[in-house]
């Protein structure tokens, strides 16, 4: 892995010639009040953009930085419109990136690395191998520095000190995580929904103190067998969720606990005490808070990346196309 000392420069620029704005209206229902922009890398079409992180600076210099593939590339920009290559990686696709104690750190597939850059010292090195393929998200919680993977789908925890293995989510491979005032999310391929972990416990999210009165797989499993379950992971299929309810037709259960937002997860961050999420099936990008679940935008395409840019406006990256919402 080495930093780039090339010049050159990769440029985002405006996708959508029929607007002189910096934002263009979203046509999409649901998300009035937001207004989207398209950016597109140019120069560099067979990158895919994985992941975000940011980093303000003594100065007050906000740098993002965006993880790609296939090439093992961290790319930065200070305006979001001019890219370089900040660093690059002993692996072929950076999914995930996060500053934690004055360093980046990045997660890679397909050999479940994770890097750091320390910005004190300027060293690059590879840090850990995890056991999985690929280091899908990270998060901060409580001040510790969390790691997800996929596809055995196991959650890290680093103290500064030590990594710990902490949790195996049901599902198929760690998606995304982000912590939020309630505790820290993490979201999972095929599984019925996220689960939280708060003042150490783990819970299915969202979650309530009191009797449920309609069961799900979820609730299903946690009486059986715990939360943490198995280390072979289960699939949500409708005959597994007609198993809860004995009598009922699986065809019938599909009604009752219908396809959410949460099956598809790939990329989450936190705005303004929301969580807002996005997945690949639909191109929509949501915002949670609490038990409610509204639109924020929808671009129409996959969404791999999501990054919170200021109090107001979220970033979401596609393939290479990056988009800007604005409330």
């Amino acid at each position: 892995m080495s930093s780039s000392t090339s010049s050159s420069t990769i440029r985002f620029s405006s996708s959508s010639s029929s607007s002189n704005s910096s934002y263009s209206s979203s046509s999409s229902s649901g998300n009035e009040g937001t207004v989207t922009i398209p950016i597109r890398v140019e120069g560099v079409p067979d990158n895919s953009v994985w992941g975000f992180a940011s980093r303000t600076d003594d100065n007050s210099l906000r740098t993002v930085y965006a993880g790609t593939g296939p090439s093992g590339e961290v790319l930065q920009s200070t305006n979001l419109t001019d890219w370089e290559t900040f660093m690059t990686v002993d692996d072929s696709h950076v999914l995930s990136a996060i500053v934690w104690a004055n360093a980046l750190f990045v997660g890679t597939r397909p050999h479940g690395r994770i890097f750091v850059h320390n910005f004190v010292s300027g060293q690059e090195y590879l840090f850990v191998e995890t056991e999985d393929e690929a280091v899908t998200a990270f998060a901060e919680y409580n001040g510790v520095l969390y790691a997800g993977t996929s596809p055995t789908g196991i959650v890290y925890s680093f103290d500064g000190i030590l990594w710990s293995e902490e949790h195996r989510p049901y599902g198929h491979g760690v998606s995304a995580m982000v912590s939020s005032g309630e505790g820290l999310i993490v979201f999972s391929h095929n599984s019925e929904g996220p689960v939280i972990y708060s003042e150490g416990e783990w819970k299915p999210y969202p979650y309530s103190d009191t009797t449920d009165t309609s069961p799900t797989t979820a609730s299903s499993r946690i009486v059986s067998r715990g939360i943490y379950g198995n280390v072979g992971q289960t699939e949500l299929l409708p005959s597994t969720m007609a198993s809860t309810d004995a009598g009922t037709p699986s065809e019938d259960m599909v009604a009752v606990h219908p396809t959410t937002p949460q099956l598809d997860v790939l990329a989450a961050t936190s705005l303004s005490g929301s969580t807002i999420f996005g997945g690949r099936s639909n191109g929509v990008v949501w915002k949670a808070s609490g038990n409610a679940i509204s639109k924020l935008m929808d671009i129409g395409v996959p969404v791999n990346a999501l990054l919170t840019v200021s109090d107001v406006t979220v970033m979401a990256a596609s393939g290479n196309t990056l988009f800007l919402a604005k409330k």
